[in-house]
């Protein structure tokens, strides 16, 4: 039981992560249980599972829904990552190989096309947007992952890991493709660092790394924000409910 209830959180966990079941969407029990061909008891362990992690809440009005992180809870948490990630990049520039260097070098080009990719259409197809999403989050993953492997040090690496649980992953572009210089300029970041590292400037490395991350930090915080604002707005002036985008395990509802 133990390993298919992990198996079933795994699976939901991914899917909000990767911002493909949003914040705010209700999870419904039976839909969950027949998606994954289980009973119900599983699919209650499994979301336990996730609240205890915070990517959910429930409660006997509503039951489980996708938690939206507030502003406050964006700021903290990328304070922190930006001072464990900053250590990350400083220790790689001591331990960084010639393989490592290459791999970030590709990612570093991986992410420049993609966000080339997204500026040249103008981000105007929702097939281009949903592709350069795609790229952008594969390519931002490998070089940060790089960074954090060359380090070398698996404690700090697991704490990074478990910061990043807590966030889905479309937050991060959300934020950014609001306007493409944001973009631009990230891909510009991700390339001063590689340099720092591969010349062996840990303070440099170190502090470019902290900055990057907690701009980001803000950016989202930012989105939050407008979102929360945009929300209360809405509950304000109309009594309806906007529903988010579907997905087949969750229910038509958006959160109160």
């Amino acid at each position: 039981m133990t390993s298919l209830v992990d198996s079933i959180a795994q699976r939901i966990q991914a899917e909000i992560l990767a911002g493909r079941i949003e914040p705010g969407s209700r999870l419904r029990q039976e839909q969950l249980a027949e998606l994954f061909g289980v009973s119900r008891t599983p699919i209650r362990e499994a979301l336990r599972k996730l609240e205890a992690m915070g990517l959910i809440e429930t409660n006997d009005r509503r039951g489980a829904v996708i938690t939206l992180p507030t502003a406050r809870g964006i700021r903290d948490a990328f304070m922190v990552r930006s001072t464990l990630e900053g250590l990350a990049a400083e220790l790689a520039t001591k331990w960084i190989s010639d393989e490592q260097v290459a791999r970030l070098r590709h990612a570093e080009h991986l992410f420049e096309a993609s966000v080339d990719g997204f500026v040249t259409s103008g981000g105007t197809s929702p097939r281009s947007r949903r592709s350069s999403k795609f790229d952008w989050a594969a390519a931002n993953d490998a070089f940060h992952e790089v960074v954090q492997e060359a380090a070398g040090n698996p404690t700090l690496k697991k704490l990074i890991d478990d910061l990043h649980v807590r966030f889905p992953r479309n937050l991060t572009w959300l934020a950014l493709s609001r306007d493409s210089r944001l973009l631009t300029r990230n891909a510009t970041e991700h390339r001063l660092i590689r340099e720092s590292i591969e010349a062996g400037d840990s303070s440099r490395a170190r502090r470019l790394m902290s900055e990057h991350v907690l701009s980001a930090g803000e950016l989202i915080a930012d989105v939050i924000e407008r979102a929360s604002a945009h929300s209360d707005a809405m509950k304000d002036s109309s009594p309806t409910a906007v529903a988010p985008r579907k997905h087949p395990a969750v229910a038509a509802g958006s959160a109160a």
